[in-house]
């Protein structure tokens, strides 16, 4: 027997052999896998959270009662740097104990004598449960003189 045939034969050893150890361990694994349960701390088998929800107890509700609303506490209107622009600031309270708000989008609107709005302005912002915030925009562009924010 030369060498090359002997290093065919050689991997095909090797080959027979992995191959055979893949397929036992592959058995082994699906034989002695553990079943799914309610108590095994993986979301799985239809559950709607992590142990809980669809076959297994239901989910635990934390807050049955809405959130109470933000308060607007003051705001005020302040003349800008510029002509014709003015600072505007909201102070709002979250009095919820434990809701707060990462994402808090929110609008400025400036109004006229007769209620319309003049001018707004959106942003975004965050805030904490039982946290009163303030909260500014700067430079606000309108020809008119506003008289309520």
């Amino acid at each position: 027997m030369n060498s090359m045939q002997r290093t065919r034969k050689r991997i095909s050893v090797v080959i027979i052999v992995t191959l055979f150890l893949g397929a036992v361990g592959t058995l082994l694994y699906f034989a002695l896998r553990p079943e799914p349960t309610c108590f095994d701390g993986k979301h799985n088998q239809g559950e709607e959270e992590t142990d809980c929800g669809g076959p297994c107890d239901p989910c635990e509700v934390i807050y049955e009662a809405p959130p109470e609303e933000f308060v607007i506490r003051e705001s005020a209107i302040l003349p800008g740097s510029e002509p014709d622009t003015y600072d505007v600031l909201a102070r709002v309270q979250n009095p919820n104990d434990e809701l707060g708000a990462s994402t808090l989008a929110y609008t400025f609107t400036l109004r006229g004598e007769n209620g319309e709005s003049l001018v707004s302005a959106r942003e975004v912002g965050f805030i904490l449960p039982q946290e009163t915030k303030t909260f500014l925009f700067v430079g606000l562009r309108t020809e008119e003189a506003p008289v309520s924010v």
